[in-house]
């Protein structure tokens, strides 16, 4: 993955899945209220709200995610930063999460959707974050500190309860 392509890439990619995940979503809505307004006879100004609402929110979308993909990139890369593990620079920690947002695709499915999409995410993330960044998987996951390099400091940091502790 290229570190220093832009942000357009990314960018568009994560718009167009986006608008894959929502416009069935809001069909999906638009149906059931549709069919439950019908069904009890109250049409008119709760579905017009609806509609208005959804045809908004299809056209603001764009500046949502690329607010919300910058912005997530920005915590991401400062807590990279905090670590010692951002190598690449900004620009890389965005494509990771641009293309990383792809699994969202996966929310469309009811129920377990997002859940999958979001665990998917956080593995794309762990896997996508040290390659480009020249870094460990242990410097990601685990605050900053080496896997391979520094045990003992990893020891000293994490805590271990056993399940059955012996007495003596």
């Amino acid at each position: 993955l290229p570190t220093d392509n832009g942000f357009k890439g990314p960018l568009t990619y994560s718009m167009i899945i986006s608008y894959l995940v929502i416009i069935p979503m809001f069909a999906l809505v638009f149906l059931l209220f549709g069919v439950a307004g019908v069904a009890s006879g109250e049409m008119g100004m709760q579905m017009g709200m609806t509609l208005l609402g959804m045809v908004i929110l299809i056209i603001l979308m764009p500046i949502f995610v690329a607010i919300g993909l910058f912005i997530f990139s920005l915590i991401y890369h400062l807590f990279l930063l905090i670590v010692g593990a951002a190598g690449s620079g900004f620009q890389a920690t965005f494509r990771v999460l641009g293309y990383a947002s792809g699994v969202n695709i996966f929310s469309i499915i009811p129920y377990l959707g997002t859940l999958v999409a979001w665990v998917y995410m956080i593995v794309l993330q762990i896997i996508g974050f040290p390659k480009i960044h020249n870094t460990t998987t242990g410097r990601v996951v685990v605050a900053g500190v080496d896997l391979d390099q520094d045990p003992v400091d990893l020891r000293r940091n994490v805590g271990y309860l056993p399940e059955n502790v012996p007495l003596y």
